[in-house]
């Protein structure tokens, strides 16, 4: 019974699983950390419909992330398409 290693029939194999790992590790930085991510540049779009008597009404709604304020402080600022700001303490 011969041992052979799983890789040598098919070296491409072992090229693609190198490859699919560098490119997986470099998109982890730039994933979001944690539950409620703050990170500048976020952003998320919501297709939002109110319904009431008047009727039903639809509208886009984007959320994004300003990031940290910029005069040192730990506050970070999200703002809607609507007009809204809010600001969070890390």
């Amino acid at each position: 019974m011969s041992t052979r290693h799983p890789f040598r029939r098919h070296p491409f194999q072992l090229a693609a699983v190198i490859l699919m790992s560098s490119i997986l590790a470099a998109c982890e930085d730039d994933a979001p950390s944690g539950y409620f991510p703050l990170q500048s540049g976020l952003s998320w779009h919501y297709q939002v419909e109110t319904k009431s008597p008047a009727g039903t009404r639809k509208n886009d709604l984007t959320i994004t992330n300003y990031g940290q304020l910029s005069d040192g402080s730990e506050y970070y600022m999200r703002g809607t398409s609507s007009g809204n700001y809010y600001y969070f303490s890390k």
